[in-house]
């Protein structure tokens, strides 16, 4: 769940569990990124919808660990909200788990809002997972998952992936060298910024991965926007993962809408000069734009 100000101030001194993903990726922008805030150079900005959604999932966790107590083929919690440490080559690792079962395994409690299921978010999640039993030393983590928006109750066990764990070890011994020594990776090579007036606008059809799924799940998302007003915390977030698919290099993304959607209608990404990035839905005939 959401770390506390305390939590964020002690995570400069280990990679915790809350940063596995990012060093799971082995992308060499994020990672510096990350550095700059466990440094304190960088604060890592949420907007206020966000931060609703960070404080939703810290106030269900208890919630969702006490449906995973009632689960009776499941072992029982045995301690709650604590952290476990262990070295790997003199490297700080640490975890903060929502749980720990009576048998030892970790449990990752997670509240989730959109429409991903059970199996997307275990493989959203896996890098944490593999992490906290790296951590912990068990061989595999509880995920128990609150589906918000049908109010529905999940769980996997995930299973520990040595192979994955050794490579993610890897990147942690890089990540670290270049945080406290200041020692890049050998084929990290930065890139200069791109310039707004270089950028360009692009349809989201051209996106490679872009599929019927893709327009269905878009035709959804452009929809919830529209209806906003029904679900302010379903709409940010609908928001975010929409931008999220905006290339690094483009000001503007723009998708023609199927389905239900008027003809003529759009889904429009935007990023401005100082580098806000908004979404919007174009509807034809002097229809109200739904805006970000």
């Amino acid at each position: 769940m959401a770390l506390t100000n305390q939590q964020l101030e002690e995570r400069k001194h280990f990679i915790g569990s809350s940063d596995a993903k990012i060093i799971a990726s082995g992308d060499y922008v994020e990672w510096h990124e990350l550095m700059s805030q466990k440094a304190g150079i960088l604060t890592k900005a949420f907007t206020k919808d966000q931060r609703i959604l960070m404080d939703a999932g810290s106030h269900l966790e208890s919630f969702i660990l006490d449906c995973f107590n009632d689960v009776d083929k499941l072992p029982d919690i045995r301690s709650r909200n604590i952290s476990r440490n262990r070295f790997y080559e003199a490297i700080p690792i640490h975890s903060t788990l929502d749980a720990i079962t009576v048998t030892g395994y970790p449990v990752e409690a997670k509240a989730h809002f959109m429409r991903k299921d059970i199996d997307e978010l275990a493989e959203f999640y896996a890098p944490q997972c593999q992490h906290h039993m790296f951590v912990t030393d068990k061989d595999a983590c509880y995920m128990p998952v609150f589906f918000g928006m049908y109010g529905r109750f999940e769980y996997r066990k995930l299973l520990r992936d040595d192979t994955y764990i050794e490579a993610y070890l890897e990147n942690c011994k890089l990540f670290w060298k270049w945080y406290e020594d200041g020692v890049p990776p050998t084929d990290y090579n930065p890139l200069p910024p791109i310039k707004w007036e270089e950028m360009v606008t692009i349809r989201m059809e051209d996106l490679e991965f872009f599929d019927s799924q893709f327009q269905s799940e878009m035709n959804f998302n452009a929809q919830a926007i529209i209806d906003h007003k029904k679900s302010k915390i379903v709409d940010e977030q609908v928001k975010t993962e929409i931008k999220h698919y905006l290339p690094a290099d483009a000001k503007k993304m723009t998708l023609n809408l199927s389905g239900n959607h008027a003809k003529g209608s759009q889904l429009i990404v935007t990023r401005s000069q100082n580098g806000r990035e908004t979404v919007a839905v174009k509807e034809p005939r002097g229809d109200k734009n739904a805006d970000s």
